[in-house]
């Protein structure tokens, strides 16, 4: 998996390459650790996400709740069908902000 990260203020963005494993989540948790404390919108781009394990979609929920509680978002754009068939089928589609 490969990540791409920029930071504009209070506006991050991730763009997530690849599978993202159990192997592979730690790679997000600490891309997203990373981020100045000042970057409470963050955008994972999931345009070329293959795969999302269910270790991934642990990491998305609990910084999403994280961001929202400073007052920011977590959003997710552009999953390929696959990846958004996971979300519907966890029911995160309800409560995460996904954008096509």
């Amino acid at each position: 998996m490969e990540l791409n990260t920029t930071i504009d203020g209070a506006n991050a963005t991730i763009a997530v390459i690849g599978k993202l494993t159990v192997a592979t989540v730690p790679n997000l948790e600490t891309a997203l650790a990373e981020l100045p404390d000042e970057a409470v919108n963050v955008t994972l781009d999931l345009s070329e996400l293959d795969y999302i394990a269910s270790a991934g979609l642990r990491v998305v929920v609990s910084n999403d709740k994280a961001l929202r509680s400073r007052g920011g978002v977590l959003r997710l754009i552009h999953p390929n069908d696959e990846v958004m068939d996971v979300l519907d089928a966890t029911g995160l589609v309800g409560i995460l902000t996904v954008e096509p």
